[in-house]
């Protein structure tokens, strides 16, 4: 592997036969934004584990396992998390194994549904369609007068 392999990181080919070779993609972590790797693994027909938080319970399609957490908040980012239960954990891990072993994950049926996180069909179905209402008046951008504005951090500290 040379210098630039490196800066690169792992080639598309690579990760999707990992990910491919994979029983189940365990994500159930404490906060996620989107979690494009839960995308990922579905377009490559492995199952996901998730925690019950964020965007992630939406992206969990057919094989796919959402486990429980508690809430928990986090003064330095101001925000709530969920730490997941290791309980709920193992419970997904071993629903999947059963399921595996059954064979009854439809790889190729879970990797078919994530057409719908394709960059050009999102583009067409949402993006554009959004950009014509703009474009021809029909949506007015912007935030109303009545809104409040949202504080920053030491603005918040103020306050107290």
């Amino acid at each position: 592997m040379n210098s630039s392999q490196m800066r690169a990181g792992i080639p598309a080919e690579t990760l999707a036969s990992i990910m491919r070779s994979a029983n189940v993609l365990l994500l159930a972590s404490r906060g996620e934004g989107f979690g494009i790797p839960v995308i990922e693994a579905q377009a490559c027909g492995t199952p996901v584990i998730v925690t019950d938080w964020t965007a992630q319970p939406e992206l969990v399609k057919d094989h796919g396992y959402v486990c429980e957490g508690q809430e928990d908040w986090d003064e330095m980012q101001e925000s709530w998390w969920k730490i997941p239960s290791v309980e709920s954990i193992l419970e997904g891990l071993t629903l999947n194994y059963i399921a595996t072993q059954e064979g009854s994950i439809n790889r190729a049926a879970l990797a078919a549904k994530m057409y719908e996180y394709d960059a050009d069909f999102v583009y067409l179905t949402k993006w554009e369609p959004l950009f014509q209402k703009i474009w021809k008046g029909e949506i007015r951008l912007g935030v109303p007068a009545e809104q409040p504005v949202a504080l920053n951090r030491a603005q918040r500290r103020k306050q107290k």
